[in-house]
């Protein structure tokens, strides 16, 4: 097996027990978060998805503090939920920002990939951010993201990764229904 394409299943293998664990809301979720954004950066960057391998960096400083907040906590990590308003203005400004970090990342060797691969990590930064801050809906912005980085990495023949990815869907669906029985409204 070549170095990339081990390294690309290290990076599968940490990422699922990442969601498997943050599900189940427990703060030993974030190490792992952590090992597969150290594993993806390279096989990111070797796609031409630089802006998916830069992504990886501010993953691993919020898997730091994702795992401090949820380290901190004495009880279970609660969840809270957003009103519909904020998480439109949320949505729009991601959009906007995909468009215009899309359209400098088309003019390098991404090429139209650059939207595609703007909208994965922009969108990526805010649900991460909603995820370690215990959002709800922070969930929804996963399925949306796995589904199309699913296609992307499927057309930039990551296919261990388009597997990951059909998991992630599948499990975000499964974290979005856990995570909405213990929600308190804020």
């Amino acid at each position: 097996m070549e170095p990339l394409k081990l390294i690309e299943l290290l990076g599968v293998a940490t990422a699922l027990a990442y969601l498997v664990l943050v599900t189940q809301r427990r703060w030993i979720a974030w190490p792992f978060y952590i090992a597969s954004s150290c594993f993806y950066t390279p096989v990111f960057w070797k796609a031409h998805l630089y802006a998916d391998a830069i992504l990886q960096l501010y993953f691993v400083g919020m898997g730091v503090y994702g795992w401090r907040t949820w380290r901190s906590e004495t009880e279970e990590v609660r969840v809270v939920s957003i009103p519909i308003r904020r998480n439109a203005f949320v949505a729009a400004a991601v959009l906007v920002a995909a468009l215009v970090v899309g359209y400098a990342l088309s003019l390098t060797r991404a090429g139209l990939f650059g939207y595609s691969d703007a909208f994965i990590s922009i969108g990526s930064v805010v649900a991460t951010y909603l995820t370690a801050r215990k959002v709800l809906e922070g969930w929804y912005y996963w399925i949306v993201i796995d589904l199309i980085a699913t296609l992307v990495f499927g057309m930039r023949d990551l296919d261990i990764t388009v597997w990951l990815y059909l998991i992630y869907t599948v499990l975000s669906v499964r974290a979005l229904l856990i995570w909405r029985k213990t929600i308190r409204h804020v």
